[in-house]
């Protein structure tokens, strides 16, 4: 059987970061994507996170992987025609 394969977007947080792990629960590989991530920039609209929460899409595929599933993490602004066709030439490669 084929595997199971999620791409979840808003994956660092919220209603999004709830659907990628629960699907991680389920044993699903999860793209998690989204803007906040370790390695990027800060952006203008994004919500105030509380010291010590780390709501990255890094930490979402961690958790992902603990819960059973397997967590990739995709940096991606979907605002950004070039930053969606890179991340969607990465899930079609795996």
């Amino acid at each position: 059987a084929a595997p199971r394969v999620a791409v979840v977007t808003g994956a660092s947080r919220g209603i999004g970061r709830g659907i990628a792990l629960e699907l991680g629960a389920a044993g699903y590989a999860v793209y998690c994507i989204g803007r906040s991530s370790r390695t990027g920039r800060a952006y203008d609209d994004q919500r105030a996170v509380a010291d010590g929460l780390d709501l990255t899409v890094e930490s979402a595929a961690e958790e992902v992987s603990r819960k059973g599933g397997r967590g990739i993490p995709c940096p991606c602004d979907l605002s950004s025609d070039d930053d969606i066709e890179r991340v969607l030439d990465e899930v079609y490669e795996k």
